[in-house]
Formats: structure tokens, C-alpha cells, sequence
């Protein structure tokens, strides 16, 4: 019996998540499923095996909001600042 309990999301990079997975659970997720879903060369995304992903996902993951767990925090604010690159940003 194994659990998995990740401090940040685990859904950077979904061959990661295959293999965090596939060390949960030996042979029982095909990597052709999370492969499809997203192509890291090209950036595309296939709609439908993304959602199928997710639905999985649904079903395996436990996901707890900071604002469900903790009911004293005030309301997320966010602030946007826009600001321009460096030179050595825009060589790179």
C-alpha cells in the first residue's frame, strides 16, 4: 500500500505525474494515455485524451484549497505588474 503526499501540485509535467503514478501503482496506467494528452515539442494538446486524463485524476487525487482547510484567511487578492525585459532577458 502506498500513498503519495505532495507539498506542491504534481501536475507540472504529465509524464511526471505518470511516473509519480506508475510508483503508486505498478503497470496499471499506460503512459500512452498521458503522452496523447499533451506534446511537450510541439505544445500542443489533445482535448479529449486531456480529458480523460483529468477525469482520472478526479477520482484518484484528493485536493484540498488553502480556503476550504483554513476558514479565517481573507479572500485571495491578486496584483498584476507588468514590467519590461531586461537585454539580457530579450537575448535569451
Amino acid at each position: 500500500f502506498r500513498v503519495l503526499l505532495p507539498g506542491t501540485p504534481v501536475q507540472n509535467n504529465l509524464l511526471e505525474l505518470h511516473a509519480v503514478l506508475e510508483w503508486i501503482c505498478p503497470g496499471m496506467f499506460s503512459q500512452d494515455r498521458f503522452s496523447a494528452a499533451y506534446d511537450p515539442v510541439t505544445r500542443k494538446t489533445d482535448p479529449q485524451a486531456l480529458s480523460d486524463t483529468r477525469r482520472l485524476m478526479d477520482v484518484l487525487m484528493l485536493r484540498r484549497m488553502k480556503a476550504l482547510v483554513e476558514k479565517g484567511l481573507p479572500p485571495r487578492h491578486e496584483v498584476q505588474v507588468n514590467c519590461p525585459l531586461s537585454p539580457m532577458q530579450l537575448f535569451w
